[in-house]
């Protein structure tokens, strides 16, 4: 079996990248959460329209007084400026994002595929290596179908 990923991350180096990940957190603390009720309401901004944005805050600058005393010109710049800031910020987080995503598939198939085979060695030797019956009883409940499933396959197949 290939292994794209052999590697090991102590405590300590953990404990680092959850530090690290807890002082960008500190570095933007105007983050929110929304709910999906939220989310949903929302007037999105999709990748055309950033710089639909952004030419709309150049265009209040160039002409301020088309804008009624109503429109909070400055709070509107600063929303456009922190959104080009943002969409730089969540580019280099995706591609972490990514990866972490892509190694965490890898390796967890490599683990998987090691425990498949454990798992086979158990099968075979459970009876005749003393203790191992309790480890295969363990291992074997991975693959044991609920009642609830088996009853909607039976009415399926009935």
């Amino acid at each position: 079996m290939e292994r794209n990923v052999s590697a090991v991350v102590t405590a300590e180096d953990l404990q680092n990248v959850i530090g690290h990940l807890q002082a960008i957190e500190s570095l933007l603390p105007f983050l929110i959460s929304l709910s999906i009720e939220e989310r949903q309401s929302l007037t999105k901004l999709g990748p055309k329209s950033v710089d639909f944005v952004g030419d709309a805050n150049e265009t209040v600058k160039t002409f301020p007084f088309i804008m009624p005393p109503t429109f909070d010109k400055s709070e509107f710049g600063r929303d456009s400026d922190l959104t080009k800031i943002l969409i730089t910020i969540k580019m280099g987080v995706d591609s972490l994002q990514q990866k972490l995503d892509d190694t965490l598939m890898e390796v967890g198939s490599e683990a998987m595929t090691s425990a498949l085979e454990v798992y086979a060695q158990v099968q075979l030797q459970k009876d005749s290596v003393p203790g191992l019956r309790s480890a295969y009883e363990k291992l074997k409940a991975r693959f044991v179908r609920s009642k609830q499933k088996k009853d909607k396959d039976s009415i399926v197949a009935g």
